[in-house]
């Protein structure tokens, strides 16, 4: 199903249910509420999946696939190098993200995790990148990104160009090193 016509079922269909609901309870009028309903419900979907595409046209333009509508992202590299030699790297890609800071660094089990805080598009995020050392003499790096709030269901992007600006520093620092992982 198209990315657009999702974010506009859930978020047009949720808010749409809510507001419906609170309609009827407040006025004690099933119709009016229905009929609200109905009306918030696609003003807000319509809203959503728009400003949803003109946030994808931003990372577009940065060469960033913005295909799928999942808020929780992930990506997988292998680096020529150890776990203890990757952490500084890992570290100064995390500082490169806006309103960002490091909550917890555990080098035994090669952890780092980051949070973003609040902004126009988002409750904030959550960044986790682990290290683990591989049989050839690699480590394998997964940066994960999810947003603060569970519940979110749009997220205009912002944990893919979180997961995108830590993999792009990376490849950038270590060049021929780094491998895409599937």
């Amino acid at each position: 199903m198209n990315k657009y016509l999702v974010i506009f079922l859930r978020s047009g269909g949720f808010f749409g249910l809510a507001m419906g609901l609170f309609y009827t309870l407040q006025y004690q009028n099933v119709s009016a509420g229905v009929r609200c309903g109905l009306v918030t419900g696609i003003l807000f979907g319509v809203s959503m999946a728009a400003l949803s595409y003109l946030s994808d046209q931003k990372l577009k333009k940065k060469g960033i696939d913005t295909s799928s509508a999942h808020v929780r992202r992930s990506h997988k590299i292998s680096v020529t190098r150890t776990a203890r030699d990757l952490i500084p790297t890992c570290k100064k890609a995390i500082l490169l993200i806006k309103n960002s800071s490091l909550k917890k660094e555990d080098t035994e089990t090669g952890t780092l995790i980051a949070k973003m805080g609040m902004s126009w598009n988002s409750f904030g995020e959550t960044l986790e990148i682990s290290l683990k050392p591989l049989a050839d003499g690699r480590t394998l790096i997964k940066i994960a990104s999810s947003p603060s709030l569970p519940t979110t269901i749009v997220d205009f992007g912002k944990n893919l160009e979180n997961v995108e600006t830590v993999v792009s520093y990376i490849k950038q620092e270590l060049g021929d090193e780094v491998r895409d992982c599937a």
